[in-house]
């Protein structure tokens, strides 16, 4: 069943959150500053892992300029904040929904396995990937859960929408996509949590959000480049 990955990795990322967000109820105050951090490094060290292999650099900075002018244009932080305050005001729920809601969908779906896996699925072979990715996804959910409360449960939404576009996306174009291409994706998103991971720190407040649609820009670019020059 295509799809079916991506739908196990949301139900862990909600088990998780649910794990996570009971143990909230007994943290005590004084640890909520020491698992931001904690959560704000881990963030940053899978964003250097994923930049190890840093290749076609100017296709990397140009797709950034371009991707994060995109999302600025569409606005896609200021209405996922949007979403996030709104479905919070309807919950009536307390602490960092807004913020756990992007943090955790960033994490989640930036990463090489989500791309990675979303793929595989897509050329119907078995989500091994997304399997294994349930499971560390789950994992991260109860920690973030922990730090940010109901926001991460309602990030599996939009982790059912990202991966799924990528998995049918791959079901028409599969054949298009190139090792070259991966590279390129893994690279943008590694970027991409080193910025989640200086603004969960506090160290700097960039709209990584509006980053997002430089994953799709760095992949197009690339098709491009390895077809026609």
């Amino acid at each position: 069943m295509i799809g079916i990955g991506t739908l196990i990795d949301a139900a862990a990322v909600v088990v998780g959150g649910g794990v996570g967000i009971l143990i909230r109820n007994y943290l005590p105050k004084r640890f909520e500053t020491l698992f931001f951090q904690t959560v704000g490094i881990f963030i940053i060290c899978v964003g250097i892992s994923m930049t190890g292999k840093m290749e076609n650099m100017l296709f990397i900075i140009a797709s950034l300029v371009v991707g994060a002018t995109i999302g600025t244009f569409l606005q896609i932080e200021e209405n996922t904040l949007r979403f996030g305050d709104w479905i919070k005001n309807k919950l009536k729920s307390n602490g960092n929904f807004s913020e756990g809601l992007s943090t955790s969908f960033l994490l989640f779906a930036v990463g090489a396995m989500s791309v990675l896996g979303a793929i595989e699925e897509g050329t119907g072979a078995s989500p091994q990937l997304l399997y294994t990715k349930a499971f560390l996804d789950g994992v991260s959910a109860i920690i973030l859960a922990a730090v940010f409360g109901y926001g991460v449960l309602f990030s599996a939404i939009l982790l059912i929408l990202f991966q799924g576009s990528i998995t049918f996306l791959t079901m028409f174009l599969g054949d298009f996509i190139n090792d070259e291409m991966l590279n390129g994706i893994t690279v943008t998103g590694g970027i991409l949590l080193l910025g989640l991971g200086l603004k969960v720190l506090d160290i700097k407040r960039l709209p990584v959000l509006n980053m997002i649609p430089a994953i799709f820009v760095i992949a197009i670019s690339l098709w491009v480049k390895s077809t026609y020059f």
